[in-house]
């Protein structure tokens, strides 16, 4: 019995060293990331299908909105949408007057199909900016005291700075949620013709000769 007592003695303090290590040990907090918020303005632009150039009273309208909607207009989409017909010279005056204000042409989608279902009258153009910000974490944090910090644990405030950085310094918010494509663009060639460069191995341009060898001047006899 004096045995079996000890058994159950000796597992009980086996369990709490044990316990003990499971209660100290607590996983590092979250780490600070910065937060990416989707905001969207529209503006109707009253410019009827037939016409080839925008009432002057819209122009006014559209390039109040183009300043106070783009001052970041590389961080922009523009998604165009007509209704009550269509205008291909309507469009292309439009999006001169986008391209003008800095948005790049892939920032730029004009919708297919007419906009006629959108409860809007009349004939016009639908302008819809779509953009993204950057809400960064509070920095610091000073909610727990550096004493009671674990030794497991990061220090709260680890990396929030570089995060704020990061969220102050990128042209484009979006690309913190889904990169662009690069595109046509090609780094393993770029790269070597650096290194074609380093050993002296460029080609040389080809010449070629521009004189006109198969013209002749010649007279007629008398």
């Amino acid at each position: 019995m004096k045995r079996k007592a000890l058994t159950v003695l000796f597992g009980m303090v086996l369990l709490s060293g044990c316990a003990s290590e499971v209660v100290e040990w607590t996983p590092a907090e979250a780490p600070k990331k910065n937060q990416v918020q989707r905001t969207t303005a529209e503006h109707v632009v009253r410019y009827p299908a037939h016409l080839s150039s925008m009432p002057h009273s819209e122009k006014h309208r559209l390039e109040a909105f183009i300043n106070d909607q783009l001052r970041y207009p590389n961080a922009v989409h523009i998604y165009v949408t007509e209704f009550g017909g269509h205008g291909e010279t309507r469009l292309k005056d439009l999006v001169k007057h986008i391209r003008k204000a800095g948005v790049r042409q892939n920032g730029i989608t004009i919708d297919d199909y007419q906009g006629d279902d959108m409860g809007y009258t009349g004939s016009g153009v639908l302008l819809m900016v779509e953009r993204y910000i950057v809400v960064p974490p509070s920095c610091p944090d000073w909610t727990r005291s550096l004493g009671s910090v674990q030794g497991a644990e990061s220090m709260p405030n680890y990396g929030c700075a570089d995060e704020v950085n990061l969220g102050m310094m990128i042209a484009d918010p979006r690309d913190l949620i889904q990169g662009k494509d690069v595109g046509l663009y090609d780094g393993t060639r770029h790269a070597l013709s650096v290194e074609m460069y380093r050993k002296d191995e460029v080609k040389e341009l080809i010449t070629e000769n521009t004189s006109n060898l198969g013209s002749s001047t010649g007279g007629g006899g008398a």
